[in-house]
Parts: C-alpha cells; structure tokens; sequence
C-alpha cells in the first residue's frame, strides 16, 4: 500500500495498572519510515497486551516459542524480550510489566526446578 492510502487497524488500550487491554480499531494513515518514532513503543504495547490476554486465557506466560496470536509471533517476542534482559538492553519499565505478570526469564533453569520438584514429591 502507498503511504497515503488508510488502513484499518486494531490498537489496544491499556489502563495504568495494566490489568486491561481493550481493542479499538482507528482508521490511520501508514507511517512512514521516517515517521517511526513512537511506534515501536505502541506495539510493545500491543504486544504485551496479547502476552496479557494469552495469560488470562491459560493461566500462565509460558509460551511455546512457535506460537502465534492473531497472526503475531508473540513466542518470538517473549524470546527477544528474554534475551534483551540478558544483554541488559530492556527497558526497565517493560521488565517491570513482563516480570509483575509473571513473566519467567530463565526458561530452562524453571524446568529444571518443575521437574526437580516432581521428582522429589514422588
């Protein structure tokens, strides 16, 4: 599509505590390259709102790293947002959500604790 021609898109609102995150849909212009700045903010945001709805849906953030959402490799994005906190490249505030939604950071150092833990209950 040109950039002036509209498309309709579904942006999700979320509250201060971050509790909710609730579709509208807007028609906007496609942003240019140069009009970028802001938008990776917005869909962290979305994305983290998809991560939140995954969660109440199966009680847990633990996402496969295959899995899609709507069309979004949001395993893919929890993958990255791991990995930015081990290079100490994210944002605090994102950890901050990611880590108050229970977000695990050591994905095979869990499993080994899940299954240490069955072993010992058996």
């Amino acid at each position: 599509k040109r950039n002036d021609q509209k498309e309709e898109e579904t942006h999700f609102d979320n509250d201060t505590n971050h509790n909710e995150c609730r579709p509208r849909r807007s028609n906007k212009r496609k942003r240019s390259n140069k009009e970028d700045n802001g938008s990776r903010s917005k869909l962290w945001n979305t994305t983290f709102c998809m991560l939140q709805r995954y969660k109440d849906r199966e009680g847990d953030c633990k996402v496969s790293r295959s899995h899609k959402e709507n069309g979004v490799a949001l395993g893919l994005w929890l993958g990255t947002q791991r990995k930015n906190k081990r290079n100490g490249t994210l944002n605090p505030m994102y950890f901050k959500k990611l880590d108050d939604m229970g977000v695990v950071w050591n994905v095979i150092e869990e499993g080994w604790n899940s299954m240490f833990r069955m072993v010992k209950s058996y």
